[in-house]
């Protein structure tokens, strides 16, 4: 008995001794976890304050740099760079800043592109990120905008940030003509990739279609039934599946077309004036200008040309083709590209002082490597590969056309003075993906006027972006479409059956990688102002 008692003893303090053991681990991985998430936070405190501390500098950094006045590229415009930077170190003083320009393809004595890094110092973890003070024009940087009013009608999706200066409208119901008759459909609201951002200066109001509650009356014009909403409410009510982020406007950078033209003509003949360009693009005649200003009667084409530098050539032909790369080529009136290839220097530019047709030749992909001054209207179609930057004082209209980037680089740019039209583009196709669009345009587009976009029975990729300094309306629809006898007749994309990517199935696509033009920079608008262009943060090792 006395035996049995000894044992009874001996268990119980074994057991004794487990619980003490596990009772000390669990105590020592409680402390040790405690410890170890109080470092985690003190790393991700010091993260946060290394980020921010970027984030402040260059937001101050960038603000200066938009509000001051800068030289002409050259040195005096570096040294002004120079005394900036070292001032705003010295009231950064966790900052680091180094010039990285020499690694780019950049004329510091033309152009006023500057690249540099800007690194947080003093913190256990640091940081850094690239930014780029450039003379680039806001509208590049956007997805879709207008300065005026943007309107989102159905489903779209943009991959990019969105602009909307006085008013913006958002409606899950699309406008679409079809056989000249106007009509609706209701889609889905529009969805925005993650992380993009909205720009919201002015007032916004968004419609939710229902048969007692329609978004438009009878003659189209917004109904009573849509709802005045914050630029929170919005993101939250006015998007599907992804919305954007409401970002801040770090101030719109303008576009001067008129003044742009004029400098660039002035290359070509020294005696251009804003007024003569204006005459011109109205339809003036460009030897009877010249010729009343200095003899009072029409110039012939040889003595105008006698006007000219030496490398300009003047056209009296209408084709476009054959052309001297390193020349400037001024067509004297309506003219037509129809041909496999037209490469020009980056400096050299072709003038068309009337209407331009721009068209691939039987049928092949024509290659346009050239900036373009039109005076007329511009219509674009078939299929082209282009890098040029185009200026346009009349219409544009975009025409069943395919743009796409010439070996895989570069982009157009193109401006135009009047309204922008893009029409039947990959008409009643129902692709699978975002992966497969017949026809695409790679271009940035942009308009003094008004415009809209319908994509209802159209399938429309732009990979660049569409803005408007008047009105900007997107209608939309998501799904797939068929042309009917009287009306098309539309199949809308459905959650259950296509998953959570049914939005993949938008037939408007935007895509904007806020991408920098260095190699188009003498080519591009003339500014107001500089602006400064992130890359993402990135870890110091």
């Amino acid at each position: 008995m006395k035996k049995e008692d000894g044992y009874t003893l001996l268990t119980v303090m074994l057991i004794i001794l487990v619980f003490t053991t596990l009772g000390a681990a669990i105590l020592t991985a409680t402390i040790g976890g405690a410890k170890r998430t109080e470092i985690r936070e003190e790393t991700i405190v010091q993260d946060s304050e290394a980020i921010k501390s970027i984030e402040e500098g260059v937001a101050v950094l960038k603000n200066r740099i938009q509000q001051f006045p800068f030289s002409p590229p050259g040195p005096f415009y570096q040294n002004e760079l120079d005394t900036m930077i070292s001032s705003h170190l010295t009231q950064h003083p966790t900052l680091e800043i180094s010039d990285a320009s020499s690694g780019h393809s950049l004329d510091p004595e033309t152009e006023y592109t500057r690249v540099y890094e800007v690194s947080s110092k003093g913190y256990k973890q640091n940081f850094s990120k690239t930014i780029y003070i450039t003379a680039m024009p806001g509208f590049l940087k956007y997805g879709a905008g207008a300065r005026d009013t943007l309107s989102l009608h159905g489903g779209m999706y943009i991959d990019g940030d969105i602009y909307a200066d006085k008013q913006l409208f958002i409606s899950d119901e699309a406008k679409y003509k079809y056989d000249g008759n106007s009509k609706t459909i209701v889609s889905y609201f529009p969805t925005v990739e993650k992380n993009s951002q909205l720009i919201l200066n002015g007032v916004a109001a968004s419609c939710k279609s229902s048969p007692a509650s329609p978004c438009f009356d009878s003659a189209l014009n917004r109904s009573v039934h849509w709802l005045p909403k914050t630029a929170d409410q919005m993101i939250s009510d006015a998007f599907s599946v992804q919305a954007p982020v409401l970002g801040s406007d770090g101030g719109y950078i303008d576009v001067k077309l008129l003044p742009t033209v004029t400098s660039k003509l002035k290359e070509m003949d020294s005696s251009f004036t804003e007024q003569q360009i204006e005459i011109l693009a109205a339809g003036g005649d460009l030897l009877t200008i010249k010729g009343q200003e200095t003899v009072g009667r029409t110039l012939t084409k040889n003595e105008y040309q006698n006007q000219l530098t030496s490398d300009t050539v003047l056209h009296e032909e209408n084709v476009i083709g054959g052309l001297e790369p390193d020349k400037n080529h001024l067509f004297l009136k309506d003219s037509y590209l129809n041909t496999d290839s037209v490469t020009l220097n980056n400096d050299k530019w072709i003038v068309v002082m009337g209407d331009l047709i721009l068209e691939s030749a039987a049928q092949e992909e024509a290659l346009i490597q050239a900036n373009m001054i039109v005076f007329g209207d511009v219509m674009i179609r078939g299929d082209h590969q282009m890098d040029s930057v185009m200026y346009v004082l009349g219409t544009t209209n975009i025409f069943n056309a395919n743009i796409k980037k010439v070996n895989g680089d570069g982009e157009l740019i193109l401006m135009s003075r009047g309204r922008l039209d893009i029409a039947l583009l990959n008409s009643f196709s129902n692709p699978e993906s975002f992966n497969e669009f017949p026809n695409q345009l790679n271009a940035f587009l942009y308009t003094d006027e008004d415009a809209e976009i319908y994509s209802v029975g159209s399938y429309v990729y732009v990979e660049g972006g569409i803005f408007s300094k008047g009105s900007l309306e997107f209608n939309s629809f998501r799904g797939d479409t068929v042309q009917g006898a009287d009306d098309i007749l539309f199949s809308l994309a459905d959650p259950e059956n296509e998953g959570e990517d049914y939005y993949s199935k938008s037939r408007l696509f935007i895509r904007n990688d806020q991408r920098l033009f260095i190699d188009k920079q003498q080519a591009l608008p003339a500014v107001e102002k500089l602006d400064v262009i992130e890359e993402p943060y990135r870890k110091i090792n």
